[in-house]
């Protein structure tokens, strides 16, 4: 069960899922340009995203070489262990998403 503090704390972060799943696809694509195909959005959209989720952190997550954008150790296992969260919580609307569907369908047949 989430706490007041929890609620606190995340909301003073103020990231969106978005700042999220922008962080995970620069990493999981090995850039700006790739991830915003990714995200089906433009590379300035997937610059600014990226810049206000690494500003919730004291680490730097990023270093830049030329244009490149290299993952220091602390994204790294920032985003190895953000894998797990996202894939359970699409896992979670995925199945309710399609309970609710079923549970629609069984409410509407029975009446």
């Amino acid at each position: 069960m989430l706490t007041q503090s929890d609620y606190i704390f995340l909301t003073k972060l103020n990231i969106s899922l978005n700042n999220i799943l922008v962080f995970a696809a620069v990493m999981n694509s090995g850039g700006l340009l790739p991830a915003s195909y990714y995200m089906n959005c433009s590379q300035a959209a997937i610059s600014v995203s990226l810049k206000k989720f690494c500003t919730c952190f004291p680490s730097k997550l990023f270093n830049r070489d030329g244009r490149r954008l290299i993952p220091t150790p602390e994204a790294i296992a920032l985003y190895e262990s953000m894998i797990p969260v996202i894939l359970s919580f699409r896992e979670v609307l995925e199945y309710d998403i399609d309970n609710l569907g079923n549970t629609e369908k069984n409410i509407a047949t029975s009446n």
